[in-house]
């Protein structure tokens, strides 16, 4: 694997320690959403080597998805992240000088179609 690669798998580790059980209680209580989308990554992650972990630490917040190789993250906007474009906004930044690319779906498009949803992440990465 190349270095690049660990330089990333490093800086995940750069977190608030204090966010761990936070983001435990989360993984442990999925949305709909989350399940139906986490269902299809782990599904297709044997056929493309392509691993993503939820609820995943990232500095002071947790990404819904992430995934080390493809360097991305993926958010699913339901009714928790109403009235927060800011901090989303915030956050979003902070992600992208990580080299991070972030990935929003709202929770109807996940609902509706998750598969269509992880085939607009291959597509997009692989520009």
């Amino acid at each position: 694997m190349s270095g690049e690669f660990f330089a990333m798998k490093r800086a995940v580790r750069h977190y608030a320690k204090s966010l761990t059980g936070f983001a435990r209680n989360l993984r442990h209580d999925p949305t709909p959403a989350e399940i139906k989308l986490w269902s299809v990554l782990r599904e297709n992650s044997a056929n493309t080597g392509v691993k993503f972990r939820r609820q995943q630490p990232i500095g002071k917040y947790i990404a819904d998805f992430y995934c080390a190789e493809m360097k991305c993250v993926i958010e699913i906007d339901g009714a928790s992240h109403d009235y927060k474009e800011k901090e989303d906004a915030v956050r979003d930044v902070y992600m992208q000088k990580q080299g991070i690319t972030i990935f929003r779906f709202s929770e109807n498009d996940v609902l509706r179609d998750p598969v269509a949803v992880y085939q607009t992440i291959l597509s997009e990465v692989k520009k």
